[in-house]
């Protein structure tokens, strides 16, 4: 028996894609998803719906429509040049009528520590700046060169005053 809802990499496999592809049609709205206890599902039908639009022309492909069950086509009774052909005009139809996905915004670069620009600095965020400016200046001042001063002159010869009982005689 076929499991109904099947995982990312279950539908990656059955499309012959990776995981990436996989989100990206998600993304863009080709391929519809099941939360299942928080995990992604992908309906077997979506899949076998996407695989049958891509093989219609471009003119006939309609868009999903959850309430109508997928059948997927039967091709057994095909021979080798008929379905040929049909791959040939999957091909031309999937590479002359191809839909531009939807603008998407770009992603803003990741973020490689630190708080993002615009929000709030915590009591503890303040006092480590505080640090790390104090530290800075620190570095500062021992990277300069000392202040020269002249020497000290020091005179050798002092004159001391006289003693008391001298001034009186």
């Amino acid at each position: 028996m076929k499991p109904l809802l099947l995982r990312i990499d279950d539908a990656a496999a059955l499309l012959s894609v990776g995981r990436t592809k996989i989100y990206q049609l998600i993304r863009e709205g080709f391929l519809p998803t099941v939360s299942l206890a928080g995990d992604k599902r992908v309906p077997r039908v979506a899949v076998e719906r996407l695989v049958a639009n891509a093989m219609r022309p471009a003119k006939e492909s309609e868009p999903f429509i959850a309430s109508e069950p997928m059948v997927p086509p039967d091709l057994s009774g095909l021979s080798d040049e008929e379905l040929w052909e049909l791959e040939q005009k999957g091909r031309e139809a999937a590479s002359s009528s191809t839909p531009k996905p939807p603008m998407v915004a770009p992603k803003p670069p990741p973020n490689r520590g630190g708080r993002p620009k615009g929000y709030p600095v915590s009591g503890a965020a303040k006092v480590a700046k505080e640090r790390a400016q104090e530290r800075r200046e620190r570095e500062q001042k021992r990277r300069e060169p000392p202040c020269w001063h002249p020497p000290r002159q020091h005179n050798t010869a002092v004159a001391w005053p006289a003693a008391l009982d001298d001034e009186e005689e």
